[in-house]
């Protein structure tokens, strides 16, 4: 038989199936809906999806034989076809779905009448979208065929079409080829699984979600939300593929957050974590929604020129504490915050000219400009200032940027001499001070033990080690942040402390406390070395605490006012040379202002000022006087 003989009894083939499809359409559309119950609907649902199967079996058997320049008619004979089919289709399950539904709804609303129950109608499912996003295929594939694949009251051709109704962009063109036939429905499916249910692309996809996220600082309300909720669904769905977090990559995620928050928001996330322990993604969960509802209760528009004005305006006061407004220029579209220094629209705290300041150009700007030292907001003075934020380096009660880097600095503190107005004053500034010290024992708590140089000062409120001492001993260092400050309200800070024992030589006397690490202590004590030879003194005596106490040497250990009042017995001798000795624990302790020792300095170098915690200071004019 001839290709040509061929072709034309399956275009009569065709036809006839044609005929026998218009011929139901017409069949349907004549009757009314009152005269078809069901069981009707199901026998027509099956014939129509027999009759468009032959259909497309015909049709692509002339599609192999045609030539090119009968393919277009074939294509236009196609879709006229397929649109009666799907006309058939779509409006004899739609008649189904009603009638199911209504049965159910006459089954339901009798029994809740016996119950004696009110029935409520839920609004119809809505299927899911798909576009091709690899990370959205998992939800889905899961929402699709529990909807549409595991309901068995459809058929693969009903199926089908669903499916494309739900399909969009790429997803859409991997299938649109395919024929709405019962037995393409699985290969479309599996066509979809094949390009997207691939785990390796979709944890990729999940990751970048997180790595590529960029927060946008002129609408910090909307890019936060945004940046947390992508957040949120990112970690959500890897843990639902089993790719839990540990400790690491907890720490990894934290740093990638943070460093796509801006500065204002990593300010206040280091305000939110005071602690030393590394942060835990539940608290920077916590922190970022905490955010988005403070910018989210603003009814201000969500600024579209700079970060400054978003600094401003969404913060709320309360917790605007370092980001204050200097003063507003009012403007008919928005309100402005204008700089005190350089009238710029920023505030002060994001100043550059003010920033570049030395530290005491800053202080002298800041009081002509009679802002609070504190917050950096003009109409109150520090001592009445509400923010409860203080300086981050020290936590003094003064800001972050007045900060002087010289009051951060490890050094012994140095004051000048009080002078007085008598005749005498020379006399008094010209005598070298001794102050307490003692050669005592440390030891770590492997009991490894070696002598130490202490200073008694009964003014502090804290101990004190040297680093080297620490180091030496091999200590575990906790960091624990601290700040203390001494005469002339300097500022110190340290990082770490550890726990030692400090032992007597000269009795059973021990004690195991905390000390603060310190580069250095003091200055050398005695600021001057005594000349033995000028003045009578023991030196010799074995029961001396320090039998080198006249010699200027450096200190290793600082014991304060917990050791202090233990070690002291209570007996005192005082020297006709202005020296007195102290019976301790440690033995003889030597101390005063020596009156025949020729000075090697105009100032007195004071070692130890009476440190204490916090920004308080006690007045504490030596240990002894």
């Amino acid at each position: 038989m001839s290709e040509t003989k061929t072709i034309s009894m399956l275009r009569r083939s065709q036809k006839g199936w044609k005929c026998k499809l218009t011929m139901l359409k017409n069949k349907i559309t004549e009757q009314t809906n009152e005269t078809r119950d069901i069981h009707f609907i199901d026998y027509h649902l099956r014939e129509t999806d027999e009759i468009w199967g032959k259909f497309c079996e015909i049709h692509q058997q002339i599609e192999l034989m045609i030539g090119d320049d009968e393919f277009d008619d074939e294509v236009k004979e196609y879709t006229e076809i397929q649109n009666i089919y799907e006309n058939i289709y779509l409006k004899l399950s739609r008649e189904k779905s009603q009638l199911n539904s209504g049965q159910s709804t006459e089954y339901y609303s009798a029994r809740d009448e016996r119950r004696g129950c009110v029935r409520v109608n839920l609004p119809e499912l809505s299927l899911p979208s798909f576009s091709g996003t690899i990370t959205e295929w998992l939800s889905f594939s899961d929402t699709f065929q529990c909807l549409v694949g595991q309901n068995t009251s459809l058929t693969d051709v009903q199926r089908f079409q669903y499916l494309r109704s739900c399909l969009q962009g790429n997803a859409l063109a991997e299938i649109v080829n395919l024929p709405t036939t019962s037995q393409n429905y699985k290969l479309a499916w599996n066509v979809l699984k094949d390009r997207y249910q691939n785990t390796r692309l979709i944890v990729k996809g999940y990751i970048e979600n997180i790595v590529d996220f960029q927060f946008d600082s002129q609408k910090p309300s909307k890019s936060l939300r945004q940046m947390l909720t992508s957040f949120r669904n990112s970690i959500h769905a890897l843990k639902s593929l089993e790719y839990e977090t540990n400790a690491l990559t907890e720490q990894i995620i934290i740093h990638l957050i943070e460093s796509k928050l801006d500065f204002y928001l990593k300010e206040r996330w280091l305000e939110y974590t005071e602690t030393q322990e590394p942060a835990t993604l539940k608290e920077l969960v916590c922190f970022l929604e905490k955010y988005c509802q403070i910018f989210e209760s603003r009814s201000s528009p969500e600024p579209t020129t700079n970060t400054n004005q978003y600094s401003s305006r969404h913060v709320p006061d309360k917790l605007s504490q370092e980001f204050p407004k200097s003063s507003y220029i009012s403007t008919r579209s928005q309100r402005q915050v204008t700089c005190c220094v350089c009238q710029g629209n920023h505030s002060i705290y994001f100043c550059n000219q003010f920033r570049n300041l030395n530290d005491s150009e800053k202080f002298q700007t800041v009081k002509q400009l009679k802002l609070c030292f504190n917050c950096l907001k003009a109409g109150h003075h520090r001592n009445r200032c509400n923010s409860r934020t203080s300086c981050n380096t020290c936590y003094s009660r003064h800001h972050s940027l007045l900060h002087s880097t010289e009051n951060i600095k490890q050094e012994p503190i140095q004051i000048e001499a009080l002078l007085n107005a008598d005749e005498d004053c020379d006399q008094s500034n010209s005598n070298p001070v001794v102050l307490p010290t003692a050669a005592l024992l440390v030891s770590n708590q492997n009991g490894q033990t070696t002598q130490a140089r202490a200073l008694l000062d009964s003014g502090s409120e804290l101990n004190f080690i040297s680093r080297k001492l620490a180091d030496q001993l091999k200590l575990q260092k906790v960091r624990n942040r601290c700040g203390f400050s001494g005469i002339g309200d300097k500022r110190t800070s340290a990082n770490y402390t550890v726990k030692c024992t400090v032992k007597s030589r000269m009795s059973e006397y021990q004690k195991e406390t905390k000390f603060i690490v310190m580069d250095k202590i003091t200055q050398n004590v005695p600021c001057a070395s005594l000349d033995k030879n000028s003045v009578s003194l023991c030196l010799d005596d074995p029961s001396l605490a320090d039998p080198n106490f006249h010699i200027a040497q450096g200190i290793d250990v600082l014991l304060g006012c917990e050791v202090f009042p233990e070690v002291i017995k209570g007996k005192s001798s005082i020297q006709p040379n202005g020296i007195s000795w102290l019976d301790s624990e440690f033995g003889l302790l030597c101390s005063g202002r020596s009156k025949n020792i020729i000075p090697q300095t105009s100032c007195v170098e004071t070692p130890s000022c009476g440190f204490q915690r916090g920004g308080v200071l006690r007045k504490h004019e030596g240990v002894f006087s």
